[in-house]
């Protein structure tokens, strides 16, 4: 990751349990993905972390904040990012969200659900300069989107 860069990561909260839970998976998914930014961000940018407030998706957010020591202010769990079974997204208030802590020289990392990743990560990937649709993703995975490239994120 480059000074001047806009870097923008969408995840899919890790693989759960029939209680909600993130299974020992989805912690190792979560850790996984941690592992990579870290790996990525040798200038060392402030990470801003926007989360779900679902339960597994709120256990991979404190994962993530305690893996890359992201501080209290940078962590926002919202739940406009919340959508299964039972809640609805609400996709204007998810990109008003993103508009609010999509900056240069800082990685923006959303840990969400099904439908609300490729969402974020396509309306990221447009306001960059890209075209086209990105798709749905695994548990533990998603995009990373900035000026140059769009691509699946973590790597395998």
């Amino acid at each position: 990751m480059e000074n001047g860069e806009t870097v923008f990561i969408a995840v899919r909260h890790g693989d759960y349990d029939n209680n909600n839970d993130l299974s020992e998976r989805g912690r190792e998914q979560m850790r996984e993905i941690a592992r990579q930014i870290k790996e990525k961000n040798v200038n060392n940018f402030p990470i801003t972390l926007v989360c779900s407030t679902a339960r597994r998706a709120q256990q991979g957010g404190q994962i993530i904040i305690e893996e890359l020591g992201i501080p209290s202010e940078l962590a926002i769990f919202n739940e406009c990012l919340w959508e299964d079974n039972h809640h609805s997204s609400d996709i204007n208030e998810a990109k008003k969200l993103l508009d609010d802590n999509l900056r240069e020289n800082t990685i923006l990392l959303g840990i969400s659900h099904k439908g609300i990743v490729p969402m974020m990560a396509s309306y990221v990937a447009k306001k960059l300069g890209h075209k086209g649709y990105l798709d749905e993703t695994e548990y533990g995975q998603g995009w990373l989107v900035n000026k140059k490239i769009c691509h699946l994120f973590p790597t395998k």
